[in-house]
């Protein structure tokens, strides 16, 4: 059985590795790097760039090893979240759905604790409230809304 702390110790490794990692790294420029528990997103000049130091941040650490998604027809999907590429002054965003989705939900009626049904409704007026304070803070952010499912 895995620690419950175990995501917490991980992501405080990861995090104080990377700071060494970013700060010893010196060309080519990372344009933006951003990582979520062990989803890194990276942005950079051109492809040679991405493999530099996709080579450099694999040299790190023996027992660290990292793999690398490149955008296909300007797209690139990350976590949930679509990123569009194709547009010249602003990425766009959209709901990123794996093949596999089948868009099955519980039934609310089925012999299954509340508690698990009432978390993607929170979750969903929890991203809502984000997506609307980040688009005020970056107004060149297109993003996809919840807005029809719950008004605000």
């Amino acid at each position: 059985m895995v620690s419950p702390l175990a995501p917490v110790l991980a992501n405080l490794f990861m995090g104080d590795h990377e700071k060494d990692w970013l700060q010893k790294y010196k060309e080519p420029e990372v344009l933006f790097y951003r990582r979520y528990v062990d989803d890194t997103f990276c942005l950079f000049n051109n492809d040679n760039d991405a493999s530099q130091f996709f080579d450099f941040i694999n040299s790190e650490h023996t027992n660290i090893k990292f793999t690398m998604e490149k955008e296909e027809n300007h797209k690139l999907p990350f976590l949930d979240v679509l990123v569009d590429n194709s547009h010249p002054d602003f990425l766009a965003t959209s709901v990123f759905r794996k093949k596999t989705y089948t868009g099955l939900l519980t039934n609310f009626f089925s012999f299954t604790p509340v508690s698990y049904k009432i978390v993607p409704i929170g979750q969903g007026l929890q991203n809502q409230q984000h997506l609307k304070r980040l688009s005020h803070q970056h107004p060149t952010i297109n993003i996809y809304s919840y807005e029809k499912l719950f008004p605000m």
